[in-house]
């Protein structure tokens, strides 16, 4: 059995499932995010979490806190396969629309896992700085002057959009096809 659950629940559930001894876990980072598991050989029970926005020295810190030894690797199972298939897969796309000195602006970005407000305005300003339009120490200026608003594009979001976009272009076809019909002469009859 395999239980897939927030990091911040992680420690809970494995002690919660753990069959007893001293419960190792294992880290490993898939792309840009640490993947934690914990496989309970008695009973069967395997434990997955994402770690997203935190370091692996950071998760790392964290599970030993919580009195967990902490090794390098991964428990695999087929439905640990599916479950990072589908964590690889998922895109999440931001746009920030903000004021500047020359007029609105858009600025936009991906993260391959739901990326805080404060880390997407974070991850701009940085690109600011990096590009020279602003200084190291301008954050609360940039918050104030720019006026951003974010939004997140989740993977659900765009297959959502993707769909109705379908499901319009079916109708319309669907709408052309049936105007044409009523357009075409009907033979006549002698």
């Amino acid at each position: 059995m395999t239980l897939f659950v927030e990091f911040d629940r992680f420690a809970d559930a494995v002690r919660r499932h753990a069959g007893g001894g001293e419960p190792i876990v294992y880290l490993q980072m898939r792309g840009l995010v640490p993947l934690v598991t914990f496989y309970d050989a008695a009973s069967g029970v395997h434990i997955i979490s994402t770690a997203e926005e935190r370091s692996v020295a950071k998760v790392q810190s964290e599970l030993a806190a919580e009195g967990f030894t902490v090794e390098q690797g991964l428990w695999v199972s087929e439905a640990s396969i599916e479950h990072m298939l589908e964590v690889a897969r998922a895109t999440y796309v931001v746009a920030v629309a903000y004021q500047a000195a020359g007029g609105p602006g858009v600025w936009m970005d991906a993260y391959p896992y739901h990326p805080t407000e404060g880390t997407v305005l974070r991850a701009m300003f940085e690109e600011f700085v990096d590009e020279g339009l602003l200084g190291e120490d301008d954050f609360e200026l940039f918050l104030r002057e720019a006026q951003p608003l974010v939004r997140v594009l989740t993977p659900e979001d765009a297959e959502r959009f993707i769909e109705a976009k379908v499901a319009a272009q079916a109708a319309e076809k669907k709408r052309r096809a049936a105007v044409k019909g009523e357009q075409s002469p009907q033979p006549s009859e002698h």
